[in-house]
């Protein structure tokens, strides 16, 4: 029996197989008990690189030329690289952040991003972008990438110097990284703006040069650049406004550029969310709601446990505090926080926004053991939202768990 259920787990229970490196060691950083290692091979140009925890494998890439923590452009236009170990998710765990260049005749960059803690975590794979950086642009220590679409115009009716490259701003939410539209929207021009682009676009309209046998229309590639930075930044209205201010009266082909353009922006990956209605209007898209406190609520997000240090000063593991484990609640996505009724000092409540973590509050039997199945797992807790006030309290928004469940 003893020699059934071994072969049995054997059976079941995923194996990680080793993959010998191969080249030449480019670069070697550690933290903690990791290590990454970067090779490359003179003879083929190719490369790999492999993640070791505490000496052992636990994960290898083969590709081009690999690069830790930033671009492979960075060395080249002087970028802050991120750091191994660096915190770049918001939730206080350290990161790791792979870059390649992928190969492609615009030598486009793809990130490999981990999480190296306690547990080894592969969280997400960035394609096809220009480079970019990683910037802190929410105050909180959530990076988002700031990179650029070069692929989705990339030769359209111009040549490849004048691709046009709209800015797209990525941030990690609902285990992806997505549009971070709340910083991509920008103020629409005003009228006399439009009316000025529009006039140095209608003078280039006599000059153009056809680039494609089988154009139509032939417009000036900077119009339709113009057009896309107003489209990423939530003034596609103003964007169509553009055209028929710059178009002459006496140019043809004015539909059939827009309709070929329309079929091209659909092609763009970041297209279903650009197009969202809600970025698209005149309003800037962020929530003015306030979820209220001590009001039952239901949200959705990851449960992770973090180490806190404790007594006896709650500061410090490292200078001798003991080290305490709680639950938090990563949000999928984030949210804003009414004043707290109950707050013991209501002088020095005040609402909060942007907030993506909240410690569990859990008082059943066992405390956390009931929950154990969603450890690491995306739920849906109800309950009721306080305020932290003491020591114990790890976030500033805690949550009452009233029920929990597996997220659809």
């Amino acid at each position: 029996m003893r020699f059934l259920t071994l072969l049995f787990t054997c059976l079941v229970l995923p194996i990680y197989a080793y993959q010998k490196p191969f080249g030449q060691l480019q670069e070697e950083q550690k933290f903690n008990n990791y290590t990454i290692r970067v090779y490359r091979s003179d003879e083929t140009g190719l490369g790999c690189f492999e993640i070791l925890m505490s000496g052992k494998q636990v994960y290898f890439r083969e590709g081009v030329i690999f690069k830790v923590g930033s671009s492979i452009q960075d060395d080249q236009i002087h970028m802050n690289p991120v750091k191994m170990g660096q915190n770049i998710m918001g939730d206080k765990q350290p990161d790791l952040v792979i870059s390649e260049l992928n190969g492609g005749n615009n030598s486009l960059c793809d990130y490999y991003i981990f999480q190296i803690g306690d547990t080894f975590r592969f969280i997400a794979r960035i394609e096809n972008t220009d480079g970019g950086e990683f910037k802190d642009l929410h105050g909180n220590g959530d990076l988002d990438l700031v990179t650029r679409d070069v692929l989705t115009f990339a030769g359209w009716h111009c040549a490849e110097v004048y691709n046009p490259d709209p800015t797209v701003i990525l941030r990690y939410q609902n285990l992806k990284y997505r549009p971070d539209l709340e910083k991509m929207k920008q103020p629409a021009p005003t009228q006399t703006e439009l009316q000025r682009m529009a006039a140095g676009f209608k003078a280039k309209f006599a000059g153009v040069v056809k680039d494609v046998e089988d154009d139509r229309w032939t417009a000036p590639h900077e119009m339709w650049g113009k057009m896309l930075d107003l489209i990423y930044s939530g003034n596609m209205r103003s964007a169509w406004e553009l055209v028929d201010l710059s178009w002459p009266d006496n140019h043809p082909g004015k539909a059939v550029f827009l309709r070929e353009f329309k079929k091209q922006l659909k092609k763009s990956p970041y297209y279903e969310a650009i197009s969202q209605p809600v970025f698209q209007s005149d309003n800037v898209v962020k929530s003015t709601a306030y979820l209220p406190c001590q009001q039952e609520v239901s949200l959705v997000g990851t449960i992770q446990e973090q180490t806190f240090p404790g007594p006896p000063n709650y500061e410090d593991i490292k200078k001798g505090d003991e080290p305490e484990d709680y639950w938090i609640l990563k949000l999928s996505e984030p949210v804003n926080v009414d004043e707290d009724p109950d707050f013991p000092a209501p002088g020095e409540d005040k609402q909060l926004t942007d907030v993506r973590g909240m410690q569990l509050n859990v008082d059943f039997a066992g405390g956390y053991k009931p929950f154990l199945k969603y450890l690491n797992k995306t739920v849906v807790v109800t309950g009721t939202l306080s305020k932290g006030f003491t020591v114990h309290h790890k976030t500033p928004v805690l949550i009452a768990v009233i029920r929990m469940k597996p997220a659809e």
